[in-house]
């Protein structure tokens, strides 16, 4: 299960925008946590998990869908400007990744 209090819901979205080749969106942590709340609340009672702490893989992939309509739609215009901002090469791309995940 993946937790937001203990910081690997935010190391999972981390890798959820370096998959799709994209910067981490410069907006603050709430609008996301909102997201993992509500995908929390709509879940709770469903799966047959005792661990209440986190969210399951089904769980994860919910939210996973939500910050993608969230960032990509809701958010497009200002996520295309970042991206112009963000103009790095493959190999700067991979670099940065990589830092990203030995922090």
């Amino acid at each position: 299960r993946i937790d937001w209090a203990s910081g690997e819901a935010k190391k999972f979205l981390e890798e959820f925008f370096w998959l799709h080749k994209q910067p981490p969106p410069k907006i603050p942590n709430a609008p996301f946590q909102s997201l993992y709340d509500q995908v929390k609340g709509e879940n709770e009672g469903y799966y047959d998990d005792t661990d209440d702490k986190g969210l399951n893989v089904e769980e994860m992939t919910a939210f996973a869908i939500k910050v993608h309509q969230f960032v990509y739609k809701q958010l497009g215009k200002e996520m295309r400007a970042q991206r112009k901002s963000f103009a790095v090469t493959e190999e700067e791309l991979a670099t940065l990744h990589r830092a990203s995940i030995d922090m």
